[in-house]
Order: structure tokens, then C-alpha cells, then sequence
């Protein structure tokens, strides 16, 4: 098993935003495939106020995803050069990070699912706060009137399956230690479509992870 050792500093945003999900190399939708869905525009925000997407469109097939989530873990770095990461006292004051993202809807069977990419940087500055390269997030939603449900591919599950063999995708792992084998998906985007409807509706798979109300 081969591991991918990447800039510790991009590496170190994401896990101290508190975001764990797999990052592909290769998106889920083609041209021709997107979708687009206005009752997806405006601001959502989750139950517990910590967690804002905010969704504007950016052309006929596509959106401009403003990701807002507090920091609920921080990078600590101790005397032998070692590093853990350790969640961010219960009660402190949190900081909030924000990443732009272009996003793109997809239709697999009868799920719908958005397909998220960091905005080019224009500058030597990090991609953003919370990937760690420029890749694809996958996320499971679903949109009812002032309600949005969504599901983020689960990053554990996958792991799991991909070690014990029983789940065939091209992948790589980042080097373990403080980055405990996290995944990058390498599969091209036709076996990627055929991986996310045939576990769409596995729970394992796409857990509900946020319920959000539209914010007026």
C-alpha cells in the first residue's frame, strides 16, 4: 500500500477546520450531465448555527458554494517534534473559516448529488481552508421546500471497505502519523459514478451529517 505525502501546512488547515471526507481527483459529473435546481440558491444554516453554506449561481450549469464551519479542533505541537491534533475546548470562543468553492449538481438515478471544488487561487496563498489540493467533495443532499438535508461521503466507511478488500476503487492513502491514512480517490470519473449510485443509499456510506434551514 503506497501513502501520498503532501504540504503539512495544506494538510493542516482542513484538520483543524474539524472536515474529514475523502477528496477525488476526478469529478463526478461530465459536460452534459449537470443539473441545475433554483431552489438550491440563497443561505443555509445547520441546527447548531456552526455551520453556513451559502449557494449563488455562477452559470447555467453550476453554482458558487461559500462554505462556512467553526474550527472544533486545533494542531498541537509538542517538544519532540511530534504533532496531535486536540479539539478545541468546549465553551471557547470558535473561529470560523470560509472556503469558495464552485459546485456542481449531479443526478444519479433518483439521488441528487453536488460535486464541490475549490476555486483557483490566484495567488502563492494555500487553495483554502479546507482542502488540502484542488479535488472534488462529494455530497449526498436533498432539498425540501426550507429544509436541506446533506451527507458527505463517509471518509471511515470507505477506508474500511478499501483495506478489508471489499470495495474495488482507485485510491491512494496520505502518509499515517497525524494524517492517519486519509484518502484520495483517484478513480476516473465514470467508475466514480458507477461507485456513488450503487452505494447511494447505503447509511454506512452517506450518513446524515447536517440538516439545515434556509436563512432568510
Amino acid at each position: 500500500m503506497r501513502y501520498l505525502k503532501l504540504m503539512p501546512l495544506l494538510l493542516m488547515l482542513i484538520l483543524a477546520a474539524g472536515c474529514g471526507f475523502p477528496v477525488s481527483l476526478h469529478p463526478l459529473y461530465s459536460e452534459k450531465d449537470t443539473t441545475f435546481d433554483a431552489s438550491l440558491l440563497g443561505a443555509w444554516i445547520t441546527e447548531d448555527g456552526e455551520t453556513t453554506y451559502v449557494f449563488k449561481k455562477k452559470d447555467a450549469t453550476s453554482y458558487q458554494l461559500l462554505l462556512t464551519c467553526a474550527i472544533d479542533s486545533e494542531i498541537k505541537f509538542n517538544a519532540d517534534g511530534s504533532s496531535s491534533v486536540e479539539p478545541v475546548v468546549k465553551g471557547a470562543n470558535k473561529e470560523f473559516v470560509t472556503c469558495k468553492c464552485e459546485a456542481h449538481l449531479v443526478k444519479l438515478g433518483k439521488h441528487l448529488f453536488l460535486d464541490i471544488c475549490p476555486e483557483e487561487s490566484s495567488g502563492s496563498e494555500p487553495v483554502n481552508s479546507f482542502f488540502w489540493i484542488r479535488g472534488h467533495v462529494f455530497l449526498k443532499i436533498s432539498i425540501e421546500k426550507d429544509s436541506l438535508r446533506i451527507s458527505y461521503l463517509n471518509e471511515e466507511w470507505l477506508k474500511e471497505k478499501l483495506t478489508a478488500g471489499k470495495i474495488k476503487l482507485a485510491h491512494e492513502f496520505l502518509e499515517k502519523d497525524l494524517f492517519d491514512g486519509r484518502i484520495i480517490i483517484t478513480a476516473q470519473t465514470k467508475a466514480l459514478r458507477k461507485f456513488i449510485s450503487k452505494y447511494a443509499e447505503d447509511k454506512e456510506a452517506f450518513p446524515e451529517q447536517d440538516k439545515l434551514h434556509r436563512k432568510n
